[in-house]
C-alpha cells in the first residue's frame, strides 16, 4: 500500500479501505500494482501459513473510482469518514467479486481511465446486478 502511494483510510472487520487520489492511483497503475502485489505476497507465504495455521488466507479486492464526500462524524468519538455512491459501489463490487469468484474486480469507471496498454491485461466479468443499483455493474478482472 505504501509503495503504491495508497493510504489506509480505515479497517472494517477483516477488510481494509485503501484510497488514492485518482491521479496517484492511476499513475503507473498504482492501485492495480498494489492489488497484484498483495495477492503475490500471500501466494509466496501460503506454505508457511498452511504449515503454521492449517490454511492460507486469500484476498478479495474491489477497485473503483469516483467522487466522495469526506467529513468528521461522532460527538464523543470522532472519526473521519468517506461517504457517497463511490463508497457504496466499491462495497457492491466486493460482493460481486465474491459471487463471481474473482480475486480482484475492477469497475468499468476505473477501467475506462486506465492507459490502453493496461486494459490489454484485463478480462470482462459478467454484468452484476447489485443490491440498490438500478443498472448492472460492468466489471473487469486481471486476466491472470
Amino acid at each position: 500500500i505504501e509503495f503504491s502511494k495508497g493510504r489506509v483510510h480505515r479497517y472494517v472487520g477483516d477488510a481494509v479501505i485503501v484510497t488514492w487520489p485518482l491521479h496517484t492511483g492511476l499513475k503507473s497503475t498504482g492501485c492495480l500494482q498494489c492489488a497484484a502485489h498483495m495477492h503475490q505476497v500471500l501466494r509466496d507465504k501460503a506454505e508457511s501459513y498452511r504449515a503454521r495455521f492449517g490454511s492460507a488466507p486469500k484476498l478479495r479486492i474491489a477497485i473503483h473510482c469516483g467522487s466522495i464526500a469526506a467529513g468528521e462524524i461522532g460527538a464523543w468519538k470522532k472519526e473521519l469518514t468517506f461517504l457517497g455512491d463511490a463508497m457504496n459501489t466499491a462495497a457492491r463490487i466486493e460482493s460481486a467479486a465474491r459471487d463471481l469468484k474473482a480475486a480482484t474486480a475492477l469497475s468499468d469507471d476505473l477501467v475506462q481511465r486506465l492507459p490502453e496498454a493496461d486494459k490489454a491485461g484485463l478480462r470482462r466479468l459478467p454484468d452484476y446486478t447489485a443490491h440498490g443499483k438500478s443498472d448492472p455493474l460492468m466489471l473487469w478482472a486481471p486476466a491472470t
